[in-house]
Order: C-alpha cells, then structure tokens, then sequence
C-alpha cells in the first residue's frame, strides 16, 4: 500500500478571457481537482529495497490507471494503480520472462513512446525482449494474473507476406509501433520491409486480421507509388482511423470499418488548411478517434515547420473540407500569452454526454520554464489544464510526463492521468488524476 494518506485538492484555474479569437478558439474558465495517486520514492511492487524515480507513459480508462516507471535500481516495468487510489501492482517488470519465447521484458514504453493501455480490467503493452531485434505486443488482467502473448515478432504477417518482401513475420522494433484498444479489440501498427502495417487482434491474442500495408491499394494523392505506412491506428467500436502515406511522407488520414477494410479518406494534403488562403495540410500523424470525433496533428505544405498544429475533424469528413484548428504555432497560449512554440504530438481524444474532448501537451516562451504545459479544448474553448509553478495537492510541479510527452491514452471521461518530475533542483513527482470540468 501507498504509505502516504491520498490528498485531493480542488484548484479552480481563472484564465481571463482574450478580446476576439485565438486562432478560431477562446479561453475558458475551468475548475478542475487534482488527486495524487504516489509520490515519487515509494516502493516499487516486488523489488525490495527499490523506489520508483521516474513515471511515464500514464493512461487511463476512468477506472484504472497504467504507466511505466523506473526504479533506482534501473528496474523498468509496467504497473497499475486504481484511479481512486490504493496499492500500485506489478504487470511486467525487466525481471519477468516473456510469454511464447524471446528471453525476458528489457524496455517498455520506447522506442516511439508506445503507450500501455488499460481497458475493461485489461492492460495491454508493448515490450521490447531480451533476444536481439525481438519485441511485441502482450495482454494481461489490470490487477494482476498471467500475461498471455497478442502478437510478437514471430507472428506471421496478418494477410499474407508483402509482394517482394523477405519478410513473413512482424517487426515490433522498426518503424512506429502503436496500440488503440477499444473494448476487447487491439488495433495496433507493425513494421515490414521499411514501412509500418496496420492490424487488428483481440486481446486475447486471436483473430488477427489486415487492416492496410504493403498489400493494401489505396486511394490518395500520389497514389502511383506503393503505400507502405499505414500507421498510428486508433480504434472505437468498429471503426479503424488511421495516416497512411508513401515514399513522400503521410499523406492522409483514412478511416476503415473493421468489417470490410474500404478505407475512405477523411484528409489528405488536399485538403485545405482552415483560415489560410492558399494552403493545405501534409505531414499527418496520430489521429485518434472517439464516436465521430477524430484529432490529429499535421502542418501546411511547406515543411515539418510550416505551421504545425492539432485539428479535429469527423468520421463523416472530406478530403475537400477543412477541419477545425484547435492550436497551432500562431495560436494564443492560454493564461500565459504569447504563441504555442512546439509540441502538438502528446494528445489525447476521449468526451462525455456533454461532447468530445481533447487534451494535449504542448511548448511555448511564455510558459514557465521548461516551457511545456498541458491544455484542453472542450466545447470549442482552449484552456491550461496544468503548468510548471502551479501548486497542485500540495505539490509544485516543475516538469510534466518526462520522458516524452502527454501519453495518447491520458484521457478517458472527464478523468486525466498525468506524472510530473523534479526539475533543477524544483519539485518532488508525482503521479495525478486531474478531474476536468464538465
């Protein structure tokens, strides 16, 4: 059990609301409650005389948190604590042997930042393997129980090998591996002969099936030369969202239902950029995807650094409509002034009766130090959620979600989990809930 009594303290943030729009978005006032789950330094779940030094990678599904700590013994694992707090638990630590072959667990949560997922009492997580170039995907029950093995190096490509292409089985170390649960089904991106695939599986470990590699034609721009990255699948109910692109980059983000795998395009660079004259999207990546909702970030035409931003689209998009910006780095930061400088890659989509909701992590100069905060857009108004120098149940917080970034799980509900760090010499870390306004 966590020795220290759970602390709960209600911040109500006031941020003044800005004369006109801020990149087509205002800001908002929002009360929020912040829970501390752990402090940094309490036991790590068996490993005697070892205390967690680093949380990372922290989801949630409203019941359940997951993360991947570290230890100061360098013991890295994945671990579960329940939402209202309680006892953290061991999932699989770099002492536990892998289920089906491969040597033992060495890293979880690298080399892309691929996020644990806990859903339904289920935790599933990519895992790197002792055994050179070994990796996958496994599944276990959130509260302790037998891992079982979902997809692994030694799975034969779902659908069949890809014309000219050595390769029959999958590759969890190259390429940007990625997992989206919804329910008891895993949709989740593998590499093959230099380009990512998309798949999905249950959590149980059966019925693999292709969702779009090498095998799969497509419909874009540029559609002449082969499509070989189908990455960052997200999935809800029966539906798989996804970027796919060709030797000149993510050109697109489709959407396919499970059933039949027609993928159709919601945006492609095309499409056009909302509120600039002239130009249009490129270099897509990590759409996520609640009921009709879809987010995901891309830039203008001309360049990774042309623009970069976080937009939110639908299900029922065309590639001729332009979807809503919810920040870019001309939008306003929040609180703070000034403009977004960076980030737009740690988000997250989850929503409630009362509509979707985004969360996302993101840089700016007018930010305290180290210039990373976090902040929503709900009901079309941006607002911070939290900031380095704010007090948060009786904690500063000096740098947040370090290694990387705010994870793509984070948000479930109206509830988001997130972990802080000391930074030079400021703050303790911890592991939070924040509970966002409705």
């Amino acid at each position: 059990m966590i020795s220290h009594a759970l602390t709960r303290l209600i911040i109500t943030l006031l941020s003044v609301p800005a004369l006109g729009l801020l990149s087509r978005t205002q800001t908002a006032q929002a009360a929020i409650t912040f829970t501390k789950l752990a402090n940094l330094g309490v036991p790590v779940p068996g490993r005697p005389g070892e205390v967690f030094v680093r949380f990372w990678n922290v989801g949630t599904d409203g019941t359940t948190v997951v993360f991947v700590g570290e230890s100061n013994g360098q013991t890295y694992g994945v671990y579960t604590i329940p939402i209202t707090g309680g006892s953290i638990v061991k999932i699989a630590d770099t002492t536990t042997t892998a289920p089906g072959g491969g040597g033992r667990f060495i890293r979880f949560g690298t080399p892309s930042q691929v996020d644990p997922v806990v859903r339904n009492g289920r935790v599933v997580f990519w895992a790197g393997l002792s055994t050179p170039g070994a990796g996958g995907i496994y599944s276990a029950p959130a509260r302790r129980g037998t891992i079982i093995r979902v997809a692994t190096y030694r799975t034969p490509i779902p659908g069949g090998a890809i014309p000219g292409c050595p390769q029959t089985t999958l590759d969890f170390i190259q390429g940007s591996p990625f997992i989206s649960v919804y329910q008891n089904k895993i949709a989740f991106s593998a590499a093959s002969c230099g380009g990512d695939g998309s798949y999905t599986v249950l959590t149980d470990g059966n019925q693999k099936q292709r969702v779009g590699n090498g095998n799969t034609p497509i419909d874009f721009p540029n559609a002449n030369f082969p499509s070989s990255r189908f990455s960052f699948p997200a999935i809800f109910n029966n539906t798989i969202v996804f970027t796919a692109g060709n030797v000149f980059g993510p050109t697109g983000v489709f959407v396919a239902p499970i059933v039949n795998r027609q993928a159709k395009a919601l945006a492609t660079i095309a499409t056009p950029y909302p509120g600039v004259a002239g130009k249009s999207l490129a270099q897509f990546s990590g759409a996520r995807v609640w009921k009709q909702a879809v987010v995901f970030s891309a830039t203008g035409n001309n360049g990774f650094s042309d623009l970069p931003g976080l937009f939110l689209s639908r299900l029922s998009a065309t590639p001729s409509t332009a979807p809503r910006l919810i920040a870019n780095t001309n939008t306003t930061v929040p609180t703070y002034g000034g403009k977004f400088s960076s980030g737009f890659f740690g988000y997250s989509l989850s929503g409630t009766s009362q509509g979707s909701r985004v969360v996302f992590q993101a840089g700016g100069a007018s930010i305290p130090q180290p210039q990373q905060a976090i902040f929503q857009y709900y009901r079309n108004r941006l607002s911070k959620v939290v900031a380095p120098g704010d007090t948060i149940a009786g904690q500063k917080v000096c740098l947040l979600n370090s290694p990387g970034y705010l994870s793509s799980q984070a948000l479930s509900g109206d509830k988001l989990a997130f972990a802080t760090q000391p930074w030079g010499g400021c703050g303790i870390g911890g592991l939070f809930v924040a509970d966002l306004e409705n």
